[in-house]
């Protein structure tokens, strides 16, 4: 009984990484240098609406593409400008697309490499 509940446990422990581990290989594949900081935004979004869920798995995305990736920009201040941007209180709302991890994500308005959210394909 106990080693059953270990081996589902750990079957949704794969899956969870498998669904951030095939987000950051979309983002990549759609605007490589951009997905970076597109992982944050959306980690920003989830943390300030009290999606738990979401900011882990978006933290774990951008951490994921921070590790595939050579060319993806990766600079704190821009960071730290989008978490500012979404932090403010009367933010616009940002386009929504559908997602298996959250519902909350966004584009992101840095770098200006642009990016079409429904060539995401589910993302």
């Amino acid at each position: 009984m106990i080693i059953r509940a270990l081996f589902r446990w750990l079957e949704r422990r794969r899956a969870i990484r498998r669904q951030w581990q095939a987000d950051a290989r979309r983002l990549i594949d759609d605007d490589e240098p951009g997905a970076y900081y597109f992982a944050q935004r959306s980690a920003a979004r989830s943390r300030i609406a009290g999606d738990r869920a979401g900011f882990w798995h978006w933290a774990k995305v951008a951490s994921e593409i921070a590790r595939r990736s050579a060319i993806a920009e990766m600079d704190r201040a821009v960071v730290q400008r989008i978490v500012d941007e979404e932090s403010a209180p009367n933010t616009p709302p940002m386009p929504s697309v559908k997602s298996t991890a959250s519902p909350r994500i966004s584009r992101v308005s840095k770098p200006v490499h642009s990016r079409n959210q429904e060539d995401f394909g589910g993302l």
